[in-house]
């Protein structure tokens, strides 16, 4: 018994590290613009703003991306479920992400729920447990624009 606990215990250690090693390089940060760093998902090619935004409901997410001229880039937008379920590390909590300087809060998606036609519920990414959950528009959560690499 005690072997197998001792073995069980290498494999999760191991796991970790090959895990932590493989995303200390997947990020890599510059700043095109002074103040206004810029975050290359080297995996899925996505370019990431550095810095979010706190609290803001998600149709003041939506204006905020559209809007937004970040890094001298004015192609922003509000990322899907699967491009912010991107940023998260199975097995990783409080923040459930390598991403860098990531905050443990809840960012909005551009995805609604399967019943958004009858409750105006969009999905967000809790970054403190990496969930997936619906909230309803005037809740005020963390907004990140992505955009493509160009």
């Amino acid at each position: 018994m005690r072997q197998v606990f001792l073995m069980i215990l290498l494999m999760f250690v191991f796991t970790s590290i090959v895990f932590a090693d493989a995303n200390s390089n997947r990020y890599t940060i510059t700043e095109p613009v002074s103040g206004e760093p810029i975050v290359k998902d080297e995996v899925t090619g996505l370019i990431w703003q550095k810095n979010y935004v706190g609290y803001k409901t998600w149709e003041q997410t939506l204006r905020y991306c559209e809007s937004v001229d970040y890094a001298g880039q004015t192609d922003w937008r509000l990322p899907d479920i699967h491009q912010l379920v991107s940023l998260r590390t199975l097995g990783r909590i409080d923040p459930a992400t390598y991403f860098p300087d990531m905050p443990s809060e809840k960012f909005w998606s551009s995805t609604p729920t399967k019943n958004s036609m009858t409750d105006s519920r969009i999905l967000f990414i809790d970054f403190q447990s990496g969930k997936i959950s619906g909230g309803v528009t005037p809740y005020q959560y963390f907004v990140r624009c992505v955009r493509d690499d160009s």
